[in-house]
């Protein structure tokens, strides 16, 4: 579970497996969390990316999006795994894996949309290789309606982008500045 969502895995009648994040059972009342969740979900049917989770349809009651399943591991477990191991990621690894990330954003970047909240937390490596980006709850996109609070979030100090301590405007350098913090951590363990 997600400050916003619940994530459940889900599989349809032809047997495929989906993902499902459906705005939490406790925020169901706040309309703009729900609004929130509703147009990231229009956006992510909009965007098609080999390296962003695709949005297959969304439901304005209750909210929630039923997305593309991806087989893989979310980054921050396989970091976690990793740390416990003594391990972390091989540098020519970690290059391509951030090389991949910046694809992706470069895509993001393209089509006036910043992520603003890169981390191992929304990033997903499949079984394929692929890294596949998550979560843009927290992005800007122009048309966007809901107002977003970009204070920064305890949990994720260590990338805040300068900007965003100063209370500057976000842009795509915010998101090219939380991933070379992404490289330090996948570098550093």
């Amino acid at each position: 579970m997600g400050s916003l969502a619940e994530v459940y895995l889900a599989t349809a009648p032809d047997g495929r497996p989906y993902v499902v994040k459906r705005l939490r059972e406790d925020m169901r009342n706040d309309a703009a969390r729900a609004l929130m969740l509703i147009e990231e979900g229009e956006l992510l049917m909009r965007l098609v990316h080999a390296g962003l989770v695709h949005c297959e349809a969304v439901s304005r009651e209750p909210p929630a999006q039923v997305l593309t399943h991806v087989d893989g591991v979310p980054l921050h477990a396989a970091l976690t795994m990793m740390g416990e191991q003594g391990q972390r990621f091989e540098p020519a690894r970690a290059v391509d894996l951030v090389r991949m990330l910046a694809t992706t954003l470069a895509y993001l970047h393209a089509q006036q949309v910043c992520h603003l909240d890169i981390g191992p937390d929304n990033v997903l490596v499949a079984r394929d290789g692929r890294v596949v980006l998550t979560d843009l709850a927290r992005g800007q996109w122009p048309g966007r309606r809901t107002r977003i609070d970009y204070e920064p979030i305890p949990h994720k100090l260590g990338y805040c982008a300068p900007e965003l301590w100063k209370g500057e405007p976000l842009s795509a350098a915010t998101d090219i500045y939380q991933l070379g913090c992404l490289l330090w951590e996948l570098l550093a363990g």
